[in-house]
């Protein structure tokens, strides 16, 4: 039985885990299995595709090879609880349809539940029957002697749960592969019905579409993990990354009307941990994301950064309009609310610059000076912004090095080195002293203290921006740039890493070298422009990617006082050489422009050497 301790007696199988969240495979380690047998089960969690996802199930498959000389009987069963509440209703068997099998199952409460089977073999026999899984399953002790299940039989008063069985012989040296399909289906008309309700009418027909395409499914659910798990960044730190959509799937509802509920805690510093997860992997959510947050910074930093990696124009223009008249209210009393105040005349004073209003951009910048200025004066204690013993959390200064706020820098380092030290209480806030850590250019003390920590809740989302802040990845496709300055850990020889986008996937390859270096960026897919809901186009047509000017790592430091070497620059797209102009900017890095803007396409490399 797969069950971490023995209920009703019997007994608990051996299995070897492991997981890459949504999946997980267990492996046999039980000496009296004879075959070679492992279990996997998956959600389906695609990126950029908000129907495939949505659908409300997981899958269990059973994969099985035969090492022996002879052939072997084998039996696989799934049994699962109904999830509905209330009184009981009837179970019906399901109709074998493609050779799927099942059962379905009603709860008092509109709430189905189905499980399903489809065997890849055309000899397989399928039993199917109901039973009440709070009292000892009285058809184990014919399924451990035969493999079989008793007749199948109606549902009985109290029964609350369903098993599928399928038996069939597997020849020597044979695989077999048995897929199961568990889904569940609210009846809920009305504003929050879920989204997968526009797509199936069922838990019967959600269920046959999971087993019915899950190779499909699988494949690309595992491509964007794929990215992660060949990458060179540290292993523990890939399954962070993977596991940073957990909380999307656990704080979130996407409503049948389009609208993004949220279900977990309130606090706007909480949804903006999300926000880049989200953004990268669910552009048209993250829009939702946006629109709906309560008007104030945060909603004026999500459109920020939104707008900044789609290039939408005319949506950042509405949320600017929208929120613009905030900057003329005065900010409420407290440290906190000074600092946000501060935070959304920033985050409106780039909005301005991004959208070409000269005149407001100049007026927002002086009162972000002043709200910063105001800010500094009133909270400053000489290592920190503090007030009455309690410290500004670190979540509000990593928005602050975004937001570029006008703060001294010499008292940004010491709160930023004051955060990291200090002691944490959560492990978000330990998040975020090892993203401070990796953006105050610490890369090994940020990644051994990433490393090193054990995540539960929204914290895990907080991880994500790690591998692009590794990457030194900054998109504006408003103005057409690009910046990829990579962060290398002191031992790092390269970095490859994958750039998730919502309009495109990626993958970069830095290597540093003793007179300058080469970056790879190659584009490995682009994503539908349009929401999944919505006929709002989330970026401007043409190619996912144009470029006006792109800013890479420059040569390594020259010793004081010796002169400049002549500068050497070459950019090839797909091994052809493109005309540019390399600019030396004053922080060492090289910002390459291109006379006209460079398109690039699914499967374009674009490779820049410098000698």
């Amino acid at each position: 039985m797969l069950q971490g301790a023995p209920a009703w007696g019997l007994p608990a199988a051996r299995f070897q885990y492991s997981s890459q969240y949504p999946c997980a495979t267990l492996r046999s380690n039980e000496p009296a299995i004879p075959l070679l047998a492992r279990i996997q089960a998956f959600s389906v969690i695609i990126p950029h595709q908000l129907p495939d996802s949505a659908w409300p199930g997981f899958v269990l498959v059973g994969r099985l090879h035969n090492p022996l000389s002879e052939a072997v009987k084998v039996s696989l069963l799934v049994s699962w609880q109904s999830l509905g509440t209330g009184r009981e209703m009837p179970g019906r068997l399901l109709p074998g349809t493609e050779g799927i099998f099942g059962v379905d199952m009603r709860g008092g409460d509109g709430c189905e539940t189905a499980l399903t089977a489809r065997p890849d073999r055309t000899e397989a026999r399928v039993f199917t029957m109901f039973w009440n899984a709070f009292h000892a399953p009285r058809w184990w002790k014919r399924f451990a002697e035969k493999g079989t299940l008793p007749a199948a039989a109606s549902r009985q008063r109290g029964d609350n749960a369903a098993a599928v069985c399928v038996r069939f012989t597997l020849p020597p040296g044979q695989d077999a592969v048995v897929p199961f399909g568990v889904a569940w289906f609210q009846h809920a008309p009305g504003p929050n019905a879920p989204y997968y309700t526009r797509l199936c009418s069922s838990a019967a027909q959600a269920s046959q579409h999971l087993v019915h395409l899950w190779l499909t499914l699988y494949i690309l659910m595992r491509e964007w993990q794929y990215q992660w798990l060949f990458s060179n960044l540290p292993d523990a730190l890939q399954q962070k990354l993977m596991e940073a959509v957990q909380p999307l799937v656990q704080n979130t509802l996407l409503a049948a009307d389009g609208r993004l509920i949220w279900r977990g805690s309130p606090s706007v510093l909480m949804q903006q941990e999300v926000f880049p997860c989200l953004q990268a992997l669910y552009p048209p959510l993250a829009k939702k994301m946006a629109e709906q947050q309560k008007p104030g910074w945060g909603a004026a930093l999500a459109a920020l950064h939104f707008a900044r990696s789609t290039g939408n124009s005319q949506w950042l223009a509405k949320r600017f309009a929208a929120l613009l008249p905030l900057a003329q209210q005065p900010a409420q009393a407290g440290m906190k609310h000074a600092f946000a105040h501060a935070l959304l005349i920033g985050a409106l004073q780039q909005m301005a610059r991004l959208l070409h209003h000269a005149a407001e951009a100049a007026s927002l910048q002086k009162e972000a000076q002043r709200a910063a200025s105001r800010f500094n004066r009133a909270y400053w204690n000489g290592k920190t912004w503090a007030s009455q013993g309690t410290a500004l959390p670190p979540g509000f200064l990593r928005e602050a090095i975004y937001a570029k706020l006008p703060l001294p820098a010499p008292h940004m380092r010491a709160a930023v080195q004051y955060a990291v030290h200090a002691p944490v209480q959560n492990s978000l806030a330990r998040v975020d002293a090892a993203l401070l850590e990796l953006m105050g250019n610490r890369p090994d003390k940020g990644l051994e203290r990433l490393q090193n920590l054990s995540l539960t809740g929204l914290a895990r989302s907080a991880v994500w921006p790690a591998a692009l802040i590794l990457a030194g990845a900054r998109l504006n496709l408003l103005q057409g740039r690009l910046t990829l300055l990579p962060n290398l850990p002191g031992i790092w020889r390269s970095l490859h890493c994958p750039l998730q986008t919502p309009g495109f996937l990626a993958s970069i390859t830095y290597s540093p070298q003793v007179h300058g270096g080469s970056i790879l960026l190659r584009i490995d897919r682009q994503f539908s422009r349009r929401a999944a809901f919505s006929l709002n186009s989330l970026m401007h047509p043409g190619a996912a990617l144009l470029l006006t000017g792109l800013t890479v790592p420059g040569p390594p430091p020259l010793p004081p006082g010796a002169a400049l070497p002549p500068l050497r620059v070459y950019v090839s797209v797909n091994h052809t050489l493109t005309a540019s102009t390399a600019v030396r900017l004053p922080n060492g890095t090289l910002r390459l422009l291109f006379p006209a803007p460079l398109p690039l396409q699914t499967g374009d490399m674009l490779l820049v050497q410098e000698r």
